[in-house]
């Protein structure tokens, strides 16, 4: 039983550690146009869309809603949702999704970035930040110059190969 034993504890210190998982929520975003995969195939931001922002009631908060679409030409797009309180706009502020549950609040309960979306339509791929686990974000805002606001992001779900990082210009016109 002894021997049994010393081998259990010899061959655990004999196995490679665990990668620590991946976490885009944090660290340097690379400083180049917005690219990388998506689901495994590449990925270049060609346009950058928005809705218009809404507003909208969480308990005795009203807040913003900046819907941002990515997209590619051949078909791809990621999109996210980051929220700001009312009268507070995303100008220099820092936007995460980490892991665990883990990132930024826009308020009392309420997470700054709240939802994505990616999808790649001639693969008739498409997944939903509720069916990933392993997703994590960062998205930084920087200083407005008219409408325009240079934006950087990193997100990447290990699980489905995907990570999107780099710069684009956020028009909030």
């Amino acid at each position: 039983m002894r021997f049994a034993s010393a081998l259990l504890v010899c061959s655990l210190f004999a196995l490679p550690a665990a990668a620590a998982p991946m976490d885009c929520s944090k660290g340097p975003i690379w400083n180049g146009p917005a690219q990388g995969f998506l689901n495994g195939a590449p990925f270049k931001v060609e346009a950058v869309l928005r809705d218009m922002t809404r507003k909208r009631q969480e308990a005795r908060t009203t807040f913003n809603d900046y819907h941002v679409y990515l997209t590619s030409k051949a078909g791809q797009s990621f999109d996210f949702i980051a929220i700001t309180p009312d009268g507070i706009q995303p100008d220099g502020r820092t936007f995460t999704i980490g892991l665990h549950g883990a990132g930024s609040e826009a308020g009392p309960g309420e997470r700054s970035l709240q939802a994505w979306t990616l999808a790649d339509k001639p693969k008739n791929f498409k997944l939903l930040y509720f069916s990933a686990s392993d997703a994590t974000m960062q998205v930084v805002f920087g200083k407005r110059h008219g409408g325009i606001v240079p934006t950087q992001i990193h997100f990447c779900v290990p699980s489905r190969r995907t990570e999107i990082a780099g710069n684009f210009d956020l028009n909030l016109n």
